[in-house]
Parts: structure tokens; C-alpha cells; sequence
């Protein structure tokens, strides 16, 4: 387990953070600490845990079990994909209802079980031009 543990850090470091010094920076924490977690040596706080799963978009689940719990949302998750969806389309002067809302959580998950590093963010992005495209070639 803390070979996989170790091996998650180094993918979150590189994919969402640019590197181990820059992960170590956006969590106020030594460099060697990372290396640490990634050799077993040492292992995170649960407030350390919780900050780099928020910071990296993640699941603590995925980060911490040796199984695949990517296509698992529970209900606080789906509030934050809403709201970000809802804040999302309102800065895109789209209006936002339920049926949309609804559609881009659900479309999400579809795309999540594809690409499990898929953050609602790279998602909106994805969908904000693929809505774009349907708006104005209507």
C-alpha cells in the first residue's frame, strides 16, 4: 500500500501541481516531506491529506485505498460540482437551470469513468467550448 501511496504522490505532484517543490509549496511544507510520503518514510496528517486532496481536486478515497474509487461521488462532492457548474455558467453569461446543471454533473461522471483524473474544472473548460459550439451553430 504505501509503494501505491507513494507512487499517487509523485502522479498528483507531476499532474497537478507541475512538481514535488511546487505540491510542497502549495501545502507550506518542506520538499523533503514529499519525498518522505513517496519513500514511506513518513506519512501525511489527515489535515495534510485533506488539503492536497481540495488543492489537487481528488478523492481522499483514491488517494488512500488500493482500489479504484474514481467513478465513486457521494453527495457533498455532487453540491461542490453543482455550485461550481452554477458559478461556471453564470461567468459564461450562460443561464443555469436544473436540467442543465443536471446534464453537465451526469455528463461528467460519464467522462470520469474514461478519464479518472478528470477535475470539474478540465471538465467545464472541455464542455464550456463544446457548449459554445452547439450555441452559436444552431
Amino acid at each position: 500500500m504505501e509503494e501505491e501511496f507513494g507512487k499517487k504522490i509523485i502522479l498528483i505532484a507531476k499532474e497537478k501541481f507541475g512538481s514535488q517543490k511546487k505540491m510542497a509549496e502549495a501545502l507550506n511544507l518542506s520538499p523533503s516531506n514529499i519525498s518522505e510520503w513517496i519513500s514511506g518514510k513518513r506519512k501525511p496528517s489527515f489535515e495534510v491529506l485533506k488539503e492536497l486532496c481540495i488543492k489537487a481536486e481528488i478523492s481522499l478515497d483514491w488517494l488512500v485505498l488500493d482500489k479504484d474509487m474514481s467513478h465513486v461521488i457521494d453527495h457533498h462532492e455532487f453540491a461542490r460540482i453543482v455550485v461550481y457548474a452554477h458559478e461556471w455558467a453564470k461567468s459564461n453569461n450562460i443561464n443555469s437551470n436544473d436540467d442543465l446543471l443536471t446534464s453537465i454533473y451526469l455528463t461528467f461522471e460519464e467522462r470520469r469513468k474514461e478519464t479518472p483524473n478528470l477535475t470539474i474544472s478540465m471538465f467545464l473548460e472541455e464542455f464550456g467550448g463544446i457548449y459554445k459550439t452547439i450555441k452559436f451553430n444552431k
